[in-house]
C-alpha cells in the first residue's frame, strides 16, 4: 500500500489498533507485537505510527486516556465495553491531547469510521458519542493540547 502524508495516519491508525488489540491478549510488548506483526504482514509504521505506539505503551498515558474516557460514559462502566472500544476510545482520546497539527473532529471520524470496521452498530455509536462528549469537556476545560502535554511527548 502507498503510503504519503494524511493517507499515511488512515494506514497507521488501523494497524496501531491492530498492534494494540493483539498486544493486550499476551506478555509482549507493543514493540515485540508490532516486530511479529511487520514480518509477517510486511507491514511499517511511518514515523507517526512509531510514536503513536511510542507513546501510547507508557502507563502513565492509559491512565491519563482512561480518565476522560470514563468520566463521559453514560450508563456504561468502562469493565464492561469491549477491549476493542477500550482501545479505540483512548486513541481518540490520545490524538485529541497530543496532536494539534490534527483537528479533534477528524480524530473522532477517524476512529469512528475504524469503529464501523471492527465493531457492531451499537459500540459504534457508543464510541462516537463518548468522544463527542470527551470532546466537548476538553475543550470546555482548555485542555486541547495543553501546553504540558505537548511538552511531555517531545521529551520523549
Amino acid at each position: 500500500m502507498v503510503k504519503d502524508g494524511k493517507l499515511s495516519r488512515v494506514f497507521d491508525r488501523e494497524w496501531v489498533l491492530k498492534i494494540v488489540y493483539a498486544a493486550s491478549f499476551t506478555d509482549d510488548g507493543l514493540r515485540e507485537t508490532y516486530d511479529l506483526i511487520r514480518e509477517n504482514h510486511e507491514v511499517t509504521l511511518s514515523e507517526f505510527g512509531i510514536e503513536y505506539l511510542k507513546q501510547i505503551e507508557k502507563p502513565i498515558f492509559t491512565e491519563i486516556l482512561e480518565t476522560p474516557v470514563q468520566k463521559n460514559l453514560a450508563r456504561v462502566d468502562w469493565v464492561n465495553i469491549s477491549r476493542l472500544s477500550q482501545i479505540l476510545l483512548q486513541m481518540g482520546t490520545f490524538e485529541m491531547l497530543y496532536y494539534p497539527d490534527i483537528p479533534p473532529e477528524v480524530s473522532i471520524n477517524e476512529i469512528v469510521r475504524l469503529a464501523g470496521l471492527f465493531l457492531d452498530e451499537r459500540e459504534k455509536r457508543l464510541v462516537n458519542s463518548v468522544l463527542d462528549k470527551v470532546f466537548k469537556y476538553f475543550r470546555e476545560n482548555e485542555l486541547l493540547y495543553s501546553e504540558f502535554l505537548i511538552i511531555q511527548r517531545k521529551k520523549d
